[in-house]
């Protein structure tokens, strides 16, 4: 029904234009509220500014190579989409964003435009690649 998103078990009405309406505590959650092909997600928490980055610099990301051409293009372009996607979970594991992200460089690699778009790149996987720590800081290193 339009106006409605279900959330666990039950569902909340929520006003018709893209507003969410919530009766609860949503700390930690992520919001999603768009109409047609767009869609606005706002993170509520102490990291949620951060996680707001992150999800702009995956988009830009994701952006970039789908601009990419050749067979392995659209391969990559779906596994940049995988990290977009796991950003807005509630809890977001940072492995499996890591994980997306390394798999679709890896992959864009293989394309012949990888080179032209590597330095448009640079600066959202050095934001992705420093909130995500430890093992993927070297993120940065696929681009050359």
């Amino acid at each position: 029904m339009a106006g409605e998103e279900k959330q666990g078990a039950q569902r909340v009405a929520g006003a018709v234009g893209g507003a969410i309406s919530v009766g609860g505590h949503v700390t930690g959650s992520a919001l999603s509220s768009g109409q047609n092909i767009k869609a606005t997600v706002v993170f509520a928490g102490p990291d949620g500014a951060e996680r707001e980055r992150v999800l702009e610099a995956l988009s830009a990301i994701q952006a970039e190579l789908a601009r990419l051409t050749g067979p392995k293009a659209p391969a990559a372009n779906t596994l940049a989409g995988a990290a977009v996607d796991a950003v807005k979970k509630v809890e977001p594991s940072k492995d499996e964003i890591g994980g997306f992200l390394d798999s679709a460089l890896k992959t864009a690699r293989e394309t012949a435009e990888f080179a032209s778009v590597a330095t448009k790149l640079a600066p959202h996987v050095g934001t992705v690649a420093n909130w995500l720590g430890g093992q993927w800081q070297n993120l940065a290193s696929l681009l050359v």
